[in-house]
C-alpha cells in the first residue's frame, strides 16, 4: 500500500489575495518552477503545482489520502490536483463552483464549465474567460493538474517563506485581500 510519513500539523498562514487581479504576460513567478503553495483551496488547505520536492509528477506517483491530497515534510496539508472532498457547489448552468483562488487573485473552479462538460479552450495557464465569471482556472483531470501559469500578477508576500507574514494564533488561515486587513476563517 501507499505510506506518507509526514504528518499534517496547524499552520499559521496569511494568503494575500488580490481583489482586482492584473492581467500579465509576464508574471514574477513561474508556477512550474515555484516550490509550495501557489493558491488556496475553499477549505484554507493550499494547493501546489503538479511537481512534487524531487520534481517528480506528484498525481499517480506519490502517497495521496482519499480527498487527493498529502502533508509535506513540514506537516503543510496540500493538493496537487483536483480533491473529490471540496464539496464544491455547481451553478445553475452546470458551471462548477469556486474551489479556490490562486496568488494572483483569479478564482479557480472545479472541473466542469457551463452545461458540466469539460472545457476544451483552456489557455496554458489552465484558465479562460466566459461573460458570467470573466477569467478564471478550472482545475484539470490531465497535467498541470492545477495551473500551468499564472494570468495575472502574483502577490509576492505569499512566496516569502510560505503564508506571506506568518501570524496568527495557530490552527486556522487569514486571507486576506492584498492591501486589505483580512478576515478570520477557521477550519
Amino acid at each position: 500500500g501507499c505510506f506518507n510519513p509526514n504528518n499534517a500539523t496547524a499552520q499559521n498562514d496569511i494568503w494575500r489575495i488580490p481583489l482586482e487581479p492584473v492581467p500579465t504576460d509576464n508574471p514574477a513567478i513561474d508556477v512550474l518552477q515555484q516550490g509550495g503553495p501557489i493558491g488556496v483551496m475553499i477549505s484554507g488547505a493550499a494547493f501546489y503545482n503538479p511537481y512534487d520536492g524531487g520534481g517528480q509528477e506528484a498525481p499517480g506517483n506519490i502517497c495521496m489520502d482519499e480527498c487527493e491530497g498529502h502533508p509535506s515534510p513540514d506537516g503543510r496539508y496540500h493538493y496537487h490536483q483536483y480533491s473529490p472532498c471540496l464539496n464544491e457547489c455547481t451553478a445553475t448552468d452546470g458551471h462548477s463552483g469556486i474551489i479556490g483562488y490562486a496568488f494572483d487573485g483569479y478564482a479557480i473552479y472545479g472541473l466542469y464549465d457551463a452545461n458540466g462538460v469539460i472545457p476544451s479552450d483552456l489557455d496554458e495557464c489552465g484558465g479562460h474567460t466566459d461573460n458570467i465569471r470573466g477569467y478564471h482556472y478550472h482545475i484539470q483531470n490531465q497535467f498541470p493538474w492545477t495551473l500551468g501559469c499564472f494570468r495575472g500578477e502574483p502577490e509576492l508576500s505569499n512566496f516569502a517563506g510560505g503564508g506571506g507574514n506568518g501570524g496568527g494564533d495557530g490552527g486556522g488561515f487569514l486571507l486576506q485581500a492584498a492591501g486589505e486587513s483580512g478576515q478570520r476563517e477557521d477550519p
